[in-house]
């Protein structure tokens, strides 16, 4: 063998002295032994991994963008009034490479809202350092080693790419040239700005209302009726936190999934409210500022039932702006609607007296010369039982004006789209917004009346009756006038008020039965036909369980009075000297129809249809 030999030989590769693995195995060796597992990770997928690493991570960024895009159209409900809400013009970014450039400062955003798409780029050879992008996408990736590795691990070139697919949302909401989010009283996170967005969806009650879709509850986007202007309440800590309880709240309501840990963090952020309001007035006092952060706490406990935690923001503002002179209108005029909805909630005397903000029947303003000429063309009738009410009877003459305010304020809404003066309209609908919180005020004062009147000793027994059917008759005009429309909040609708009307109408009905007076007759057929109709409406809807016993004592009291199936018209007749809806002939021919329903006779979509419900 010649030097030269030698030499190759010298510089031949060193045969690999390391277990081997063989493909082809044959039968007697095909297990696998642990030191070849470990061959396997650490030297045929070391190149292999890397790729699967890099395509698992583009799945991840092109899946987050169809979630980010399907979450973006979270625009106000009043879009002809936002201005610069509409759909997003935000053209493709394209990928034009920069040597070494930073993320645009809040000056240099662009006026179309697409600053959380800006790209950062990086020469081949630095690691990328983003901000929401080096977070995990998904939650089972937090602690996960591998996602680790992917972010120690992916250069700029990939990195700078990947970030074109992440299709933040439009902020077209916040026109302007700076970040919308820079005012902030505190540093916010990218999940706190869609947190954010989704607060535009929370409901709050309403104040001087223009439209016939708020005029108890708007969103907070609608800011013609909610008053709440998002640009600056975010510059305020305490709203801050409010704001992002209410985004947590809508938050929760759309995924189940997510539902307990957002309740647990719209508790935080409205804990923090609190805290830092109490802070505030310990040191500062009250300052008409406070009023909108109190508004929102009080909508927010309201959302989640807490009725007696809203009654006490409640008093507590209105105490505080009563001393203020300055504030105490506006205060009045931004309360009078959650007061009304607390004292339905709680069937308690209204903070504020009606007789403060009552505008007084229709017939009183020179609207109703229109209205009425418009309830003509539609056939509309009003209410007409006071006429033919006799002393005998429950219902005194207080307790019909009552009715025929409740009765008018329905058939106001059944008209008011058809107005078409547009000023005429929104006047109109600052009376309803007016007149009904008053009539609700005055029929929850009734009803507390009575039921004290009721109990008292002094009493006997037929007018304790009478006091009873009175109270009836007070929560069963609140629930005629708004059943019509559901024009209510979600958590409240009138499935309460309902129970509470069956459980009065049975204290009185073994007195009824052995005392029995044919003027009391008719008024107690009414509120029992009211009680299984508001029984058969929220049981359909799935809200309370199925009582069969309004619809049995119905029957019982149309036997007295000698009213068969047959002779529905008679029936007809007694009921509509009540409030009373046309399509209301619907459910009385069903009801008689079926002497002892054991569900509700009406399905949920046939009531959506008599109900003008969308």
């Amino acid at each position: 063998m010649s030097k030269d030999d030698n030499n190759s030989d010298d510089r031949a590769p060193k045969p690999y002295s390391g277990p081997l693995l063989f493909i082809n195995k044959t039968s007697e060796t095909l297990g696998r032994s642990r030191d070849e597992s470990f061959t396997i990770s650490s030297h045929v997928s070391k190149t292999h991994r890397k790729w699967l690493k890099e395509e698992r991570l583009r799945r991840l960024h092109a899946s987050s963008s169809k979630a980010v895009a399907a979450q973006r159209s979270i625009l106000p409900a009043a879009t002809s009034r936002m201005p610069g809400v509409g759909p997003s013009t935000d053209a493709p970014v394209e990928d034009h490479s920069v040597p070494k450039r930073t993320v645009t400062g809040p000056d240099e955003l662009r006026d179309d809202g697409s600053a959380y798409r800006a790209i950062v780029h990086h020469s081949s050879d630095e690691e990328f350092r983003g901000d929401e992008h080096s977070q995990p996408v998904y939650p089972f990736e937090e602690s996960s080693q591998e996602n680790i590795d992917q972010q120690r691990t992916a250069r700029s070139g990939v990195w700078s790419k990947r970030t074109l697919a992440i299709n933040r949302p439009s902020l077209t909401f916040w026109k302007g040239n700076s970040d919308p989010f820079s005012a902030a009283a505190v540093p916010l996170t990218p999940p706190d700005h869609d947190i954010i967005r989704q607060a535009q969806r929370f409901f709050v009650f309403v104040a001087w209302p223009d439209k016939t879709s708020a005029v108890w509850r708007a969103p907070i986007a609608d800011t013609s009726s909610s008053h709440i202007h998002l640009r600056k309440i975010i510059a305020d800590e305490a709203e801050l936190h409010a704001i992002l309880a209410a985004g947590y709240a809508v938050n929760g309501g759309l995924s189940k999934h997510d539902a307990k840990k957002s309740m647990t963090r719209q508790l935080l952020h409205k804990t923090k409210a609190v805290s830092l309001l109490r802070d505030r007035l310990a040191k500062h006092g009250f300052s008409p500022s406070v009023t909108t952060l109190i508004r929102l706490l009080i909508s927010l406990d309201f959302h989640v039932s807490d009725d007696e935690s809203a009654l006490v923001h409640l008093r507590g503002l209105w105490a505080m702006a009563s001393t203020t002179p300055g504030v105490l209108l506006d205060a009045q005029e931004l309360l009078l609607i959650s007061d009304a909805w607390i004292s339905i909630s709680l069937l308690k005397r209204p903070e504020i007296s009606p007789d403060r903000y009552d505008p007084g029947t229709r017939s009183q303003h020179p609207f109703d010369r229109a209205l009425r000429v418009l309830e003509d063309e539609h056939g509309i009738a009003v209410t007409a039982g006071a006429k033919s009410a006799v002393r005998e009877a429950a219902l005194d003459e207080k307790m019909w004006k009552l009715l025929a305010g409740a009765h008018e304020i329905v058939n106001t809404k059944m008209i008011v789209d058809k107005i078409g003066d547009s000023k005429l309209q929104e006047e109109v609908v600052h009376w309803i917004n007016r007149r009904s919180s008053a009539v609700t005020g005055y029929c929850t004062t009734g009803y507390v009346s009575a039921t004290e009147l009721a109990q008292s000793p002094k009493l006997d027994q037929a007018n304790k009756v009478k006091q009873t059917l009175i109270a009836a008759a007070c929560l069963c005009a609140m629930m005629f006038m708004n059943l019509k429309f559901l024009d209510l909040p979600h958590n409240y609708n009138f499935s309460k008020t309902c129970q509470k009307i069956e459980q009065v109408l049975r204290g009185v009905s073994q007195s009824l039965a052995r005392d029995s007076q044919p003027a009391q007759d008719s008024d107690y057929l009414w509120l029992l036909f009211l009680a299984t109709m508001g029984n058969d409406i929220f049981t359909a809807r799935g809200d309370i369980p199925y009582s069969a016993w309004p619809a049995t004592e119905f029957h019982r009291v149309c036997e007295r009075l000698e009213i068969t199936e047959q002779q529905h018209p008679a029936a007809t007749e007694i009921l509509r000297r009540y409030p009373y809806y046309a399509e209301m002939d619907i459910f009385i021919l069903e009801l008689l129809a079926q002497k002892a329903p054991r569900r509700h006779i009406i399905p949920w979509s046939r009531w959506c249809a008599i109900l003008n419900h969308a």
